[in-house]
Parts: C-alpha cells; sequence; structure tokens
C-alpha cells in the first residue's frame, strides 16, 4: 500500500477521503500514514467472517455453561451465516 500511496503521489493522498480495504493492518497502517483524512470502510465479507467467529465463541461458552433440556436449544446451531439459521 505504501507503494501504491507513493505511486499517487502526496497531493492526490490528501485527496482521499473513503480508502475500502480488508481488515490487514499494514493496509489500515499505510492509509493512516500517507491519507490520514480518509475515512477507512472495511469489506462485508471480512466483517461478517468477524462477527461469525465471535458469535460461535459465545455461542460454544454458552453451551458449555449450560446444562440438560437448555443445552438442546443450541446444539446443532451454527452462527456461521446467521444466529437463527439452523444446519
Amino acid at each position: 500500500m505504501s507503494q501504491f500511496y507513493a505511486w499517487l503521489g502526496e497531493k492526490k493522498s490528501r485527496r482521499v477521503r473513503l480508502a475500502l480495504m480488508d481488515m490487514w493492518k499494514p493496509f489500515r497502517n499505510a492509509t493512516q500514514a500517507h491519507a490520514p483524512q480518509a475515512a477507512i470502510l472495511f469489506d462485508k465479507f471480512h466483517v461478517m467472517r468477524h462477527l461469525g467467529e465471535a458469535l460461535d465463541k459465545v455461542r460454544k461458552s454458552e453451551y458449555a455453561r449450560l446444562s440438560g433440556g437448555d443445552r438442546r436449544f443450541i446444539k446443532g446451531r451454527s452462527t456461521r451465516y446467521s444466529p437463527t439459521r439452523r444446519t
């Protein structure tokens, strides 16, 4: 990304208002260094992946905490795509 901003030049880099990227930290760091005025927007795929991973973690911890009939409600559910979708 730093090479891209070097190619773009300082003048044009200052005009960047929005940078769309994945959540890789070097992309974010380069944008903040070369176009600090730009708002950063993460792509939907990566946001949804992180959200799904977080929901799975909570689902698994709740399953471990519960017992008996309460576990049946959670068993077999996957939050990978939707918190209400059954797999």
